[in-house]
């Protein structure tokens, strides 16, 4: 598995859970983790809606979520906050494919609404910008960033 021993533990847990794919993302994915940093793990098995943990281990915060596993073959923007997750355990590449078509949900961006169009930022990991189609109208704040 890994060399983590927390991360071992967890892993475990989602797999007595039945968890057939598990991922590792947020900060201790992209190598930007301090001594603070939580766990952030998603894992997908034959569960019929979405389960949350967060606690505390070994004096370490979790934040461990359960998708049912058909979210695997459906990836949507609300689960953007996946990409670059480092693979821990997959079944039939099933990962693999997912995280690919997670980024081409990513590359391809928001629907256009009429008044507004959201793109990819050009920096910033996970951030959107909002860009300006036409005038908005009074009383509506054009936000930048994130």
């Amino acid at each position: 598995m890994t060399r983590d021993p927390l991360l071992n533990r967890i892993c475990d847990e989602l797999r007595e859970a039945g968890a057939h794919t598990i991922l590792l993302y947020g900060s201790r994915a992209d190598g930007s983790a301090n001594a603070l940093s939580d766990y952030d793990v998603a894992g997908f098995a034959p569960v019929a809606h979405i389960v949350r943990d967060t606690r505390v281990v070994d004096g370490c915060f979790l934040d461990v979520f359960l998708y049912p596993g058909d979210a695997l073959d459906r990836p949507t923007p609300e689960l953007l906050k996946l990409r670059g997750s480092r693979i821990l355990v997959q079944r039939d590449g099933a990962a693999t494919r997912f995280l690919a078509e997670l980024e081409a949900v990513y590359q391809q961006g928001p629907a256009d609404s009429p008044k507004t169009r959201f793109a990819p930022a050009t920096s910033g990991h996970g951030r959107w910008r909002f860009v300006r189609k036409e005038a908005m109208p009074k009383g509506i704040i054009g936000v930048s960033g994130c």
